[in-house]
């Protein structure tokens, strides 16, 4: 009787997961590059962004729950936090879902309009630390306007975060001089090769660990 509730309880916990993954949809977890890319940049910046270790399964699956996901809670809070708080972040609690939903709601919609009042929109966005494919993902106008974050498809939840961190990448001096300061070998995805379509495929070593997997990012 103990081995099968141990069997059944085994089965309900690997029923859940699938359901949770199966959110990612049309994605899977496993093929979105972002997603490493992302996890990648964290690990360099941690000491600077005060954030705890990142565990790369972590990761993937808390933008698939963000309501509840307390690492998701952490980046977030330190993402939107100025510079100068985030030295005591450790020391108060992360902000709650609706609290950074409700911030990073209001910085996205400041970037759409400095962009939006710009003369030279593509030098704005990338001032911003923002790439053309952050809008041809997310639209003209931020969707964050029209739904809250956990109610978006799962991969424009990815380029929201992964936008973020582009930004506090681009305009925060010390995060910039932390992830430079690294080995220059880990500063970097590996890149395997280019197919005919120049789709490259990469892997991202020093995050991914021993956990083999190998992206295909477009062009575009």
């Amino acid at each position: 009787e103990k081995k099968e509730a141990e069997e059944m309880s085994a089965k309900e916990v690997e029923d859940w997961e699938q359901g949770l993954l199966s959110q990612a949809s049309p994605h899977t977890v496993d093929t979105v590059w972002e997603l490493p890319a992302v996890g990648h940049f964290l690990c360099l910046a941690q000491t600077a962004l005060n954030l705890p270790e990142i565990v790369f399964f972590e990761l993937e699956r808390c933008l698939l729950m963000p309501r509840c996901s307390l690492l998701l809670s952490k980046i977030m809070s330190s993402l939107l936090s100025p510079p100068q708080r985030r030295a005591t972040l450790h020391r108060r609690p992360a902000l709650p879902y609706r609290r950074w939903e409700s911030e990073l709601r209001q910085r996205i919609l400041g970037w759409y309009r400095a962009i939006g009042a710009s003369r030279d929109q593509p030098r704005r966005a990338e001032q911003l630390g923002l790439c053309h494919q952050f809008f041809s993902i997310l639209g003209e106008a931020s969707p964050l306007e029209e739904k809250p974050f956990h109610l978006l498809p799962f991969y424009q939840r990815v380029w929201l975060l992964k936008g973020l961190c582009d930004h506090v990448y681009e305009t925060q001096r010390d995060v910039q001089d932390a992830v430079l300061a690294q080995p220059i070998h880990e500063c970097r995805e590996s890149i395997l090769g280019y197919d005919g379509k120049e789709n490259a495929y990469i892997h991202f070593p020093h995050f991914c660990g021993a956990d083999l997997r190998i992206y295909c990012q477009s062009p575009s």
